[in-house]
């Protein structure tokens, strides 16, 4: 599934594999693709790395899902570091926490989290 693209042309996305392990998806301008696994994600059903979107400079946002299920927002500078980061009132449990959806030119993140009382909010993460 394919979820960004940048002015250079470069999407970003995720595939499943025949074990349901989500994967990170890159494909450059000249077709280059590159699958991409953030360190801290799981490894099993249902786990893994899934990127949302990419700014004009090649930062990238999007979810790690770890071992336990539990989802975390996170970015990847253009060197590869990744800083994985939640909202403080993001429920740690499995099938909940956070997820990176935007992220603009100035390293400025737009995600989602759900509360230990079950509301949906959004954040802005700044850099």
């Amino acid at each position: 599934m394919l979820r960004g693209i940048n002015l250079s042309g470069t999407i970003v996305g995720q595939y499943r594999d025949s074990n349901n392990l989500s994967h990170g998806l890159i494909r450059t301008a000249d077709g280059t693709i590159t699958s991409y696994d953030a360190k801290g994600a799981g490894k099993g059903s249902f786990q893994g790395t899934l990127l949302g979107a990419i700014n004009s400079r090649g930062v990238i946002a999007g979810t790690i899902i770890d071992s336990s299920g539990i989802e975390h927002s996170f970015l990847r500078n253009t060197k590869g570091h990744v800083t994985a980061f939640d909202p403080p009132d993001a429920v740690q449990q499995s099938g909940l926490g956070s997820f990176a959806m935007r992220v603009n030119k100035g390293g400025e993140v737009l995600g989602a989290y759900i509360d230990l009382n079950g509301t949906n909010h959004g954040f802005i993460r700044l850099p």
